[in-house]
């Protein structure tokens, strides 16, 4: 059975060498790339062994975009994959198969994961820690973007300057005591 493509569906996939040296089944539809477990770690230790004899890495150029966490099916196993969103500044996922570890990633994914230098880092990216950092940044986002709604950019930037400058400082305790004492706040063991 030819593999389908969890992208468009298609069959026209060619073996290609990507950005790095990484060897990947490339649709030839919509340019998504289906990277098997055995070549990836074949990929990390040709790079761990220093045989560059393959391109070098990408360079920053268009970046991808956002895509759809739609579930996919594994062109291998014909099971459904997980999409594990990437983070690190980066506004899309990688759909991985549980089943066989393969990663499919769409058009000028790998090329984008290179040029933030996380192509070695692929294998992280659908761990509990990966994920948990993923999230935290993304709580971190949104807390922002409220903190600006409520208070207005300008008063929102300064309170983060202030909250830097105390976090800095090395009399924080102080700074904080007094904080408490002004405003009337409690204190919390």
């Amino acid at each position: 059975m030819a593999m389908r493509c969890p992208g468009c569906g298609g069959k026209a996939f060619t073996v290609q060498r990507a950005a790095g040296g990484l060897e990947a089944a490339v649709c030839g539809g919509c340019g998504g790339m289906w990277v098997s477990v055995q070549r990836y770690f074949a990929f990390l230790a040709e790079r761990e062994s220093g045989d560059q004899s393959s391109p070098g890495p990408a360079t920053p150029g268009e970046e991808a975009g956002a895509d759809s966490e739609a579930l996919k099916l594994c062109p291998v196993c014909q099971k459904f994959m997980r999409y594990y969103p990437v983070g690190h500044g980066l506004v899309f996922g990688v759909d991985r198969c549980g089943d066989c570890g393969g990663f499919f990633l769409n058009a000028k994914e790998w090329e984008a994961l290179a040029a933030h230098g996380l192509e070695t880092r692929l294998h992280f990216i659908p761990s509990d820690a990966w994920q948990a950092e993923v999230a935290r940044g993304l709580r971190t986002a949104h807390d922002a973007e409220s903190l600006v709604r409520r208070l207005g950019a300008e008063d929102a930037a300064e309170l983060e300057r202030v909250t830097e400058w105390i976090a800095g400082h090395r009399h924080r305790d102080v700074m904080m005591a007094h904080l408490r004492e002004r405003l009337h706040l409690p204190v919390h063991g």
